[in-house]
């Protein structure tokens, strides 16, 4: 993707916010929440690069989700990853992406190795998960 292009995706964050916050049975926090789900902890996220406490927690929340959801699906550039990779790569961001009590729950609350997925055991044993 070029700088340009990547410029273009960004600003979803901002058409979304103006769709939902129209929405006049739709509270403005959601609209808000929606708007920040690419800001980070760091300020290294966008609209508007803002940091941990200034972003509202549904928010953060959202992040996390989304992140999550983007990495465990096809996309036209690569392959999904396996859940357990998904929660890898949100790991990687605790502290300085993300936050880490949200992650921790989102890690509960998530089937990691969902029933029917292949795998392999450290001891060479392979087996599929069904609970």
């Amino acid at each position: 993707m070029t700088e340009k292009e990547f410029e273009q995706i960004q600003k979803h964050a901002d058409y979304g916010f103006h769709l939902i916050k129209n929405v006049h049975t739709v509270s403005l926090l959601v609209a808000n929440c929606a708007y920040q789900h690419h800001e980070r902890l760091n300020e290294s996220g966008y609209p508007r690069g803002i940091k941990g406490d200034v972003i509202h927690y549904f928010g953060k929340i959202i992040a996390v989700a989304d992140v999550f959801d983007a990495v465990t699906s096809n996309r036209v550039y690569r392959k999904a990853m396996l859940p357990h990779q998904g929660l890898e790569v949100l790991y990687a961001g605790v502290r300085k992406k993300f936050d880490n009590t949200i992650i921790e729950a989102f890690r509960r609350a998530v089937a990691i190795y969902p029933n029917g997925l292949s795998v392999e055991l450290n001891d060479g044993r392979k087996g599929v998960v069904s609970s």
